[in-house]
């Protein structure tokens, strides 16, 4: 069974207030006898190019093709939690659904509507890989819109659409990698229960927190954050168009922006709204419904 502090000791590209989530997404692992809850599924609504809603049944014929909207919300993970306080569906079926709406010659369009404060790293470069695909591919137009929070994770994730928007009130950036590690030995040591650790190499499962974290966890914490981070700087200079530089220094250095901050320096195209964003895909149409 997996401790917390191991769990949180992973990689993460998350806001550090949405640590009640990360705990949630944790529960199956960290507490016996825990009920396990399946992830709610993901599922698109639809509209017309002209912006009427369609609810979730896509039609079956239009003219003119469908905007699919697809929300990306909660802390993000590969395959998604289901939990007491919150529930998410996994990347990797936002990847799949992106995918199969793609190959769908009646949509026009693909929105990403995200409201999350970003999660694992696992899971996250592919995901945008694929909405880069689509968009590098170019037979669906795509575009995302932050309603209200794109944080992290999150961005990496929505900057590969072709467009890239926020409402007035939305929040974006937090562009980084965070891991935590809890060292519970002296609370131990206090507790009067001594613990005894025997690992072959000496480098196995050394994150187990009833040890210090030696200098050696630490560089290899540190490598390993570094190199995460620096991927992700690239995909997101990639996905916008500009210097790797240009992404360290005005994406934020690691902070949140407003809307109109993150448009004034790039990081979004604009402060827009849903029916903006529809409209924008409507000029941008790249195929007609067969």
């Amino acid at each position: 069974m997996r401790s917390l502090h191991s769990y949180l000791a992973e990689p993460w590209a998350i806001l550090p207030d949405a640590i009640n989530s990360i705990i949630d997404e944790a529960r199956a692992d960290i507490m016996p006898g825990a009920i396990v809850r399946t992830p709610p599924a993901i599922q698109a609504s639809f509209y017309s190019l002209d912006g009427e809603p369609f609810g979730a049944q896509k039609p079956k014929a239009s003219s003119d093709g469908v905007v699919a909207i697809v929300p990306l919300s909660g802390s993000l993970t590969r395959h998604g939690y289901s939990g007491m306080f919150s529930s998410a569906a996994g990347m990797a079926d936002v990847e799949r659904l992106v995918k199969r709406l793609d190959n769908d010659r009646s949509i026009a369009g693909i929105v990403l509507a995200v409201d999350s404060p970003g999660g694992t790293v696992a899971g996250t470069p592919e995901l945008a890989s694929t909405l880069y695909e689509i968009r590098r591919r170019g037979r669906t137009a795509t575009a995302t819109i932050a309603d209200t929070l794109m944080a992290s994770a999150a961005v990496y994730v929505g900057t590969a659409t072709d467009y890239v928007a926020s409402i007035g009130s939305g929040t974006v950036g937090s562009i980084g990698v965070i891991s935590m590690y809890s060292d519970y030995s002296r609370a131990l040591d206090k507790a009067g229960i001594d613990v005894s650790v025997t690992r072959a190499p000496n480098s196995k499962a050394r994150f187990t927190g009833v040890e210090p974290m030696t200098d050696s966890m630490r560089q290899f914490t540190e490598q390993r954050i570094k190199k995460m981070y620096n991927e992700f700087v690239e995909d997101v200079s990639k996905h916008r168009g500009v210097s790797i530089q240009h992404v360290q220094k005005r994406f934020g250095a690691g902070e949140v922006m407003d809307a109109q901050d993150a448009a004034d320096v790039g990081l979004i195209d604009a402060v827009d709204t849903i029916e903006g964003v529809i409209s924008k895909l409507r000029s941008t149409n790249k195929r007609k419904a067969v």
